[in-house]
């Protein structure tokens, strides 16, 4: 049986849209990779990282993360679990780094984060325990003559208070 030209094309339409994105492909799928891990990427090539911290790190306490992502405990699943929150922050005011001339590496944005891992409730009460953290997503481009191999760069952010902190960004030029 042969399929009508008009149905295959709608179909095949449908079906790529439902196709994953690529993984550092833009800002909202970065690779997100422990701080420790290099990030391979080729010479030419343009790509997103996305590291994530402990709020505390940053001098973020409880209080101020709740400014910027409170809890809703309105929004839970189905077995009655608070559901996780973000949202996109501005908490830098200044970004540098000690990259390579002809390479950029640029904070493209910081999310703050709550990832809630236990939800308790007794009788009208509820209690969630949960992870503060900050994800920084950085956009890191490499020159097409960028030499193959390890590169760290220190990346370093001062915040609205003019606290500096210097971060690690492990990159691997690879063919």
């Amino acid at each position: 049986m042969k399929t009508p030209a008009l149905l295959t094309l709608p179909l095949a339409l449908l079906l790529g849209a439902c196709a994953p994105s690529v993984t550092g492909g833009s800002a909202q799928t970065p690779s997100s990779l422990d701080v420790d891990d290099p990030v391979n990427i080729r010479p030419g090539e343009s790509l997103y990282v996305a590291h994530t911290y402990p709020a505390p790190y940053f001098g973020i306490d409880n209080a101020r993360m709740g400014e910027f992502v409170p809890v809703n405990f309105d929004d839970s699943d189905s077995l009655g679990r608070v559901r996780n929150v973000s949202k996109d922050i501005v908490w830098f005011e200044n970004v540098t780094t000690d990259a390579p001339a002809g390479w950029t590496v640029s904070l493209n944005r910081t999310v703050a984060e709550r990832e809630m891992i236990k939800t308790e409730t007794v009788g009208s009460t509820t209690k969630v325990n949960f992870y503060n953290r900050l994800k920084l997503v950085y956009k890191v481009a490499v020159p097409a003559d960028a030499p193959v191999g390890p590169q760290a760069i220190k990346v370093v952010v001062t915040d609205r208070a003019g606290v500096k902190k210097t971060l690690p960004l492990l990159l691997n030029v690879v063919k």
